[in-house]
């Protein structure tokens, strides 16, 4: 009998740390964001890449939003703006703030006034990042 509740009480305890790294690897997408940002500082902007798109394939707005700034900062400017749109579709702010700066830059004056009145009705300008 004691060796059946050690044997359970093993299979329990292995089953409790596959769950906490599976929700670790998979479920939590502010750590992908989180990591994204370290692989960022570090310079190493594929790996920052691949955390950010996990992070905003979860549906995090702020990995969308990170994953837009990327891309922007890349010169993938079609990229930037799907995740700009996507980031401000759920939620985050800040994304109206660079697709104004991309639609002045691409000279589409109307799509520019309607991304920089969003923002400045939700942040009250732009902020350098």
């Amino acid at each position: 009998m004691k060796k059946f509740k050690f044997i359970k009480f093993i299979f329990l305890g292995l089953f409790i740390l596959f769950a906490v790294w599976f929700l670790i690897k998979f479920g939590y997408p502010s750590y992908h964001s989180a990591k994204g940002t370290e692989f960022l500082k570090k310079g190493e902007i594929g790996k920052a890449e691949i955390s950010f798109k996990k992070s905003a394939d979860l549906g995090s707005s702020v990995g969308m939003y990170k994953l837009a700034q990327l891309y922007e900062y890349t010169q993938n400017i079609v990229l930037a703006k799907k995740y700009y749109k996507l980031a401000a579709e759920n939620g985050e702010g800040r994304s109206y703030c660079g697709l104004a700066r991309i639609y002045k830059q691409e000279g589409n004056i109307k799509e520019y006034e309607t991304a920089e009145q969003m923002n400045r009705f939700l942040n009250k300008g732009c902020t350098q990042e």
